[in-house]
């Protein structure tokens, strides 16, 4: 038996001069209030998340373009999502959600938060936030790192290293292999790709026939007609077969051609990098050869001199 969903009880109809409008989110332009009044005029009832400050008041926190165009409408009442007992903090985050200034981690954080202390569920917090239910379980599922392969992946300078790949990679990894995940994107800079790759097992053989089952077995007939059928089957088994190899053969032909061309492009650079060695190295003998002679030119004027009178 599965839980029990909890009711969205946020969910209501609260009279719209009772929400005032978010003075921290700006103003949107004409056309895309037409536009949502229009929408409105139709019919959608798209209700909007609302923070409750009082009994009788209420901040608006998602859907502020809504509230606009339900007041030129003149609608009495608006369909809303009522958030109580939020933490402040959580409560920016959505408000900046809409201006697309919110990091992975400050959402997860707050989806964290809303759904511990709204209880609702994933699909009730994509409803109240405008997403999807299986965006809201990829953020939710940011809370799976541990601490110390979050400070890792979460430092100043990070945010063009680290994607959202990276780190649902290491979301689906184990808590003891987080850490070295995490250092390894940190300080080397691997691709998400390249993870995947690391991390998915290399395919086995994949030439499949169907057992044999001749006439006579396993309680079959033995009949013309089940032989003529059994030989079908093999026939059709034996261009399967033939099929596969081609198949198999032209990946590995594929994945042979990849090997060669980084292999090249591996000797080209360590081709590029020990000229430019070379080059340094034959500078710094140049310079050590130029300070040996400026040495020895100034000792040699001074042994020249004659000894000073006792």
């Amino acid at each position: 038996m599965g839980r029990k969903k909890a009711e969205f009880h946020g969910l209501t109809q609260i009279p719209v001069r009772q929400v005032r409008d978010n003075p921290r989110q700006p103003l949107a332009a004409e056309e895309d209030l037409l536009a949502e009044r229009e929408l409105l005029a139709e019919g959608a009832e798209r209700p909007v998340l609302v923070l409750k400050e009082t009994n009788r008041r209420y901040l608006v926190l998602m859907g502020g373009l809504r509230l606009r165009a339900a007041r030129e409408l003149g609608w009495p009442l608006i369909p809303a999502i009522v958030v109580e007992g939020a933490q402040p903090s959580h409560a920016r985050v959505v408000e900046r959600l809409e201006q697309g200034e919110v990091g992975l981690w400050e959402f997860s954080d707050a989806l964290e938060g809303l759904k511990k202390t709204q209880n609702w569920t994933q699909a009730q917090l994509a409803a109240a936030l405008g997403t999807t239910r299986d965006h809201v379980a990829s953020l939710l599922a940011l809370q799976q790192i541990i601490p110390p392969a979050r400070r890792v992946l979460s430092r100043r300078g990070m945010e063009k290293t680290v994607n959202y790949r990276h780190l649902r990679f290491v979301a689906r990894l184990k808590p003891d292999e987080q850490l070295a995940a995490a250092r390894r994107i940190a300080q080397e800079g691997v691709s998400s790709n390249r993870l995947e790759r690391e991390k998915t097992p290399p395919a086995g053989p994949a030439i499949r026939v169907r057992p044999f089952r001749r006439p006579g077995s396993l309680g079959l007939g033995t009949l013309l007609k089940d032989w003529r059928r059994y030989h079908r089957q093999l026939a059709t088994d034996l261009k399967r077969v033939d099929r596969q190899e081609q198949a198999l053969n032209a990946r590995a032909q594929r994945l042979a051609e990849q090997a060669r061309r980084l292999q090249r492009a591996a000797q080209a650079e360590a081709k590029d990098k020990r000229r430019l060695l070379d080059k340094e190295l034959r500078l710094a003998e140049k310079k050590m050869r130029e300070k040996l002679e400026d040495t020895g030119n100034t000792r040699k004027p001074l042994e020249s001199k004659e000894p000073p009178p006792p």
